[in-house]
């Protein structure tokens, strides 16, 4: 019979599931907030428009996403097959959100000069 003893180190994050879903979530919810002041501020002037500013948003996103799977794994994952019905509801989302933000901030505009 043998006895093991594992070390734990109390003071570790990782070692606290529920302290580190926390931690999680406050991150996600923070960057779900900047995320959204940002999309206020790249439409506020009007400079851009919605389709333009999606666009600058899947291609930033896609090389975030690059740069966190090269971070995480040596090999390639396997490369799936497109599924387009998803792209094109990434598609209607974000152009729905852009316009929404570009309305939304037109109005706040229109209710401040009236």
């Amino acid at each position: 019979m043998r006895l093991e003893v594992k070390l734990v180190s109390r003071g570790s994050i990782s070692n606290r599931p529920t302290m580190r879903l926390f931690l999680l979530t406050l991150l996600t919810m923070t960057a779900f907030a900047a995320n959204s002041l940002l999309n206020r501020a790249g439409l506020a002037e009007g400079a851009i428009g919605p389709a333009g500013f999606a666009v600058i948003r899947v291609l930033s996103g896609a090389v975030m996403l690059w740069v966190l799977m090269g971070l995480g794994q040596k090999v390639a994952p396997k490369r799936a097959t497109p599924d387009w019905i998803s792209a094109g509801a990434l598609a209607t989302s974000l152009l729905g959100f852009s316009l929404a933000f570009r309305t939304q901030t037109n109005l706040a505009k229109t209710d401040s000069s009236g």
